[in-house]
């Protein structure tokens, strides 16, 4: 009988032991997946917080195309234009109908009906094709309808991070 109860006892020694090494190992695992889950966002952080865009004037090709320039005043660097966004709420000729249309621009290297693309990056000397701290580039803005002469159009470029900028104009 002795002997049975030295038995189990050392079986739940045993047990405890181990169920103690676990909670310690899971609690050491969830701290450094905290301190990992930190730096990444400090770093999200710091990059966002250094992007900074104005855009500084939209010139009219015609009532569907548009040149926009957006200049980086920011100390970041903006290059990954597909994830960027172009947002234009205006007044649009849909077959002789007006209607007040907000919409968002798919960007296309390319261009097309509905897109945006970078025409092209003013004195970009340094790192071509990447929108550098003081440079500028030249968004060629491709409306999916034509806007009315005399209304207003608002024009929204976002930029991978969610920094933003918007700039109104009257429609010539």
């Amino acid at each position: 009988m002795g002997l049975s109860i030295v038995a189990s006892g050392a079986i739940i020694l045993i047990v405890l032991i181990s169920v103690s090494f676990s909670l310690v190992y899971i609690n050491a695992y969830a701290a450094i997946s905290n301190e990992n889950t930190y730096r990444i966002s400090r770093t999200v952080d710091e990059y966002r917080f250094g992007t900074l865009i104005k855009i500084t004037n939209v010139t009219f090709v015609s009532l569907d195309r548009l040149n926009v320039t957006v200049k980086n005043i920011g100390n970041t660097k903006i290059w990954r234009y597909q994830f960027c966004d172009v947002m234009v709420s205006y007044t649009a000729n849909v077959s002789g109908t007006l209607y007040q249309l907000s919409t968002r621009l798919v960007y296309s290297s390319s261009g097309g009906v509905g897109t945006w693309s970078v025409l092209k990056i003013v004195n970009d000397f340094v790192d071509p094709g990447i929108l550098n701290p003081n440079e500028s580039m030249i968004l060629s803005v491709v409306l999916p309808y034509s806007a009315v002469s005399g209304t207003s159009m608002v024009l929204v470029f976002v930029t991978d991070n969610g920094v933003w900028d918007s700039y109104g104009v009257i429609v010539p």
